[in-house]
Formats: C-alpha cells, structure tokens, sequence
C-alpha cells in the first residue's frame, strides 16, 4: 500500500483521531494515530520482523525497569503493527552537556538498562539465528579495498579475520538491543532514562555492540560514565 492509501484507511477505521505521518523507513511507513504509533510493513518479510519484535518485548517486560512497548500485530484487512506512544523527553548524546547532574542520571540509567537487557536469561528466547553475524571480508572488501593499498588490505584482511573468527566467551553472548539512541528512548525531566522502543534489531550478540554504539554517540564523558557503571552492575 502507499502512503496515500494508508492515510485514507486510517481516516476510515479511526474517525475523530488525529492522524499524523511520522516517517517513511527502508521497511515501513508510521503513523500517529491518537496515542498510538501504526507501523505498516512495505514488503510482506517485514510481517514477521513485527511479530519477532513482538514476542522480544513481551520476554524483556519483566525484566527491564524503564517502559518498552507493548506491541499488537492485525492481520486483515490490512496488516500492521501498533503500539501505544510512550512518552517522555526526546534527546540526544549531547543535549545534556551542560547539565553534568542530569547527565550522570542518564548515563547510569543507560547502564542500567543494558545491564537488565544483558542478564536476562537468553535460554528461554529463541531466535531464527543466534550467531554473530559479520559481513564476509569478500563483500566488505569491493567497498574499501579503492581506498586503501594492497599492502593496508592485507592488514586490514588478517585483522578482521582474526575479529570475526575467534572465540567468543559464552557470558559475552547477551541480548543486546542494538541500536539504542536518542531517537528510539526517551528521558524524564531529571534527565533518567524511562522507555525504550524499536527492538526490530535486537538479539543476542556481543555486550559490547550496545556499549559501543555510545561510544559512536561522540559524548566521550558519558561513554564513560555508562561503562564504569555498567561494570559495577
């Protein structure tokens, strides 16, 4: 369905609410329907994504001490997933420089949220797939290799190799959300971090990819705030 057409079921199925398109992802396209948020897959695969994300939410419930959605999936007439707004301050890896108190709240709760997530027992949770997945070096390769010498693509080969192959200790095997930021959580007031959504890339991985996707975020102080906290949890 296009966008379009989304729009005018929701007008049809939803009078009286306020309707209002969010964004348009390389998988879906979102709505704002009152206090709701519709997702509606743009290729059939992305269906079971939803129902994936679903059953990840409702494992991790329990377990987590901020809000995760609670997501609901109709299948016809027309298939799309939808769960209630969780609401709170938006930010960003910077937004609370200035304010060394409420950042410090942020980074512990950070580290809290992971360390919830990365404990929960992994067992009871099966995926379609739980290894690592790393791009073979042949495909990653085509991309960098016009940037780089034969001798530097050697080294980076022999290096990446030995990443992607060694042994990974099983404690480091976690479920890890895998892409958390600014734009998928919110904050409260006092700069704590209170809910979390978008698990459609969660699994279980390495601890250290959601520890180093703060890293990326710029904000070297509280990178490592999150991390000596996380270390004492």
């Amino acid at each position: 369905m296009t966008k379009q057409e989304i729009n005018a079921y929701l007008v049809k199925h939803c009078p009286n609410t306020e309707i209002k398109f969010i964004g348009a992802g390389s998988d879906s396209y979102e709505f704002c329907v009152g206090e709701y948020v519709y997702r509606f897959p743009r290729y059939d695969v992305v269906l079971s994504q939803y129902e994936k994300e679903a059953r990840l939410c409702n494992f991790l419930r329990d377990a987590t001490s901020v809000l995760i959605p609670n997501i609901e999936i109709q299948y016809k007439p027309i298939s799309f997933a939808k769960h209630k707004m969780i609401l709170g301050n938006k930010w960003h890896w910077h937004s609370l420089a200035l304010f060394p108190i409420k950042q410090m709240r942020l980074a512990r709760s950070i580290a809290r949220f992971f360390a919830e997530i990365h404990t929960v027992n992994i067992s009871k949770f099966k995926l379609e797939s739980e290894r690592v997945d790393y791009v073979e070096f042949n495909e990653l390769s085509k991309m960098i290799a016009p940037f780089l010498s034969k001798r530097q693509l050697n080294f980076f080969k022999k290096k990446y190799n030995k990443i992607i192959n060694r042994r990974i200790p099983k404690n480091d095997m976690v479920m890890c959300h895998m892409g958390f930021k600014g734009q998928n959580s919110v904050i409260d007031n006092k700069g704590n971090l209170v809910g979390v959504f978008d698990f459609g890339n969660a699994g279980i991985h390495e601890r250290w990819r959601d520890l180093s996707v703060v890293r990326k975020g710029g904000n070297k102080w509280l990178y490592r705030q999150v991390v000596r906290h996380y270390e004492k949890l």
